[in-house]
């Protein structure tokens, strides 16, 4: 496949960055976006889910793909990789970046929401799932006309509600993972980590209690 042709656009969402993001994505020749203007309400964006829906509302383009901006020691070159599945089978929805995590140089192992909450949850509620190495890693690529179908959540859920909504809505085998290798990035504090592990929960309970996975009185207590 001629890679050349694969990325027809370059989209940085700004959601609210106190680095000169918008600037300096300019001046590399990104369109950039704000997504406290493009936001869905007025007010702004409430998290990581606001900014990928800004991104969808801002596409040109009939293939999305996105990359978490705390990346690192990541070849540009290897995520046109993860178009290739959707551009060969147009039953494929949904595409997850598989990659060995580094830190300080040395292999890490998964993240800490990843094995801690999200992998747990999933082989418990969604065991069909459990075969996917990154359900919240921050590289995967879509359709667009699929991702307007579902209701993205407005944080860090945002990653494993479409995982599980694609799963639902056409099924378990549009779903394809690519090995990109192997990337580093900065690692969070424990306070962060913890109200991400909170959205990631709340994400996959409420998806166990509308997908008829769980029945609970107590349902929207826990998802609230």
């Amino acid at each position: 496949m001629d890679r050349s042709r694969c990325v027809d656009e370059v989209l940085v969402v700004d959601d609210r960055s106190t680095d000169d993001t918008a600037r300096i994505a300019g001046r590399a020749g990104a369109r950039v976006v704000s997504s406290w203007d493009a936001c869905r309400e007025p007010g702004g964006s409430r998290g990581k889910g606001d900014a990928l829906w800004t991104s969808i509302q801002m596409c040109s383009t009939d293939l999305i793909g996105w990359v978490d901006a705390d990346l690192q020691s990541l070849d540009p070159r290897t995520l046109v990789e993860l178009f290739e599945p959707l551009l060969l089978n147009p039953d494929v929805h949904l595409v997850k970046g598989r990659f060995e995590r580094l830190a300080h140089g040395k292999p890490q192992g998964p993240g800490r929401v990843t094995a801690l909450t999200a992998k747990p949850l999933i082989r418990l509620l969604f065991p069909e799932l459990a075969w996917v190495s990154e359900p919240l890693g921050g590289l995967f690529a879509g359709r667009i006309s699929s991702f307007r179908q579902i209701d993205l959540e407005r944080d860090y859920g945002v990653d494993v509600g479409v995982l599980l909504d694609v799963a639902d809505r056409y099924g378990v085998r549009s779903i394809a993972e690519v090995d990109l290798g192997m990337i580093s990035h900065r690692n969070r504090e424990l306070g962060e980590l913890s109200e991400m592990a909170g959205q990631v929960a709340r994400t996959i309970i409420s998806r166990a209690a509308r997908f008829g996975r769980i029945e609970t009185e107590r349902t929207d207590d826990l998802v609230g």
